[in-house]
């Protein structure tokens, strides 16, 4: 039986790339298998009008992979410090996404932020690396414990130095700060669906 319920301590890292080609070579040269190819994914956060969620560290997730499958995510206060984002989830396959939307209506949740990507998924060993598209720019992430964070991105050629502990709505936030005309959602402009 499939578990309904993921519950775990979220430790990743993002790295800035310039292509996503860089990524998927550099993951195949330490022999990364890839777990998911290439497929778009949209996020929803949701918060009240207030904006407690928010005002607490924390989020709320509907996120849609293909158009066919979804997950709620919740994510608790950042904790820790240095270079690794570290936070708690909980996680659940939802077999009707549509109908949790209505229900968080219901209750007086709203859409408070909206992000794509097209993302490839790689595993080596216990970590899980993605190489991540999106509409500022690429990112290689790893998620994994810290000392495997550490390892993942020596054998990557990555410094830990230029590790990113932001989540993609904080570095979107400082993307707008700094991209006059930059939309308020992290969307493409065109239809995500049309193959690159």
């Amino acid at each position: 039986m499939r578990a309904l319920l993921t519950i775990l301590l979220e430790q990743e890292v993002k790295f800035r790339l310039q292509e996503a080609r860089d990524g998927a070579a550099k993951l195949e040269a330490i022999g990364a298998h890839i777990e998911k190819p290439r497929h778009f994914e949209q996020n929803v956060l949701y918060d009240y009008s207030d904006r407690r969620l928010r005002k607490r560290d924390e989020a709320l997730r509907l996120r849609r992979v293909g158009g066919d499958q979804a997950w709620l995510t919740w994510k608790g206060p950042h904790h820790g410090s240095g270079r690794i984002k570290q936070r708690r989830e909980f996680e659940t396959f939802l077999s009707d996404a549509d109908a949790v939307e209505a229900i968080f209506e219901a209750i007086g949740l709203v859409e408070c932020f909206r992000y794509e990507k097209y993302r490839a998924i790689y595993r080596v060993g216990s970590a899980i690396l993605t190489v991540d598209e999106t509409p500022m720019g690429v990112f290689l992430e790893i998620e994994a414990t810290p000392a495997i964070i550490t390892e993942m991105a020596g054998r990557l050629g990555l410094d830990m130095e230029d590790a990113i502990n932001l989540s993609y709505p904080h570095l979107y936030e400082l993307y707008r700060d700094t991209t006059p005309g930059a939309p308020e959602f992290m969307v493409f402009s065109e239809d995500p669906l049309t193959p690159s």
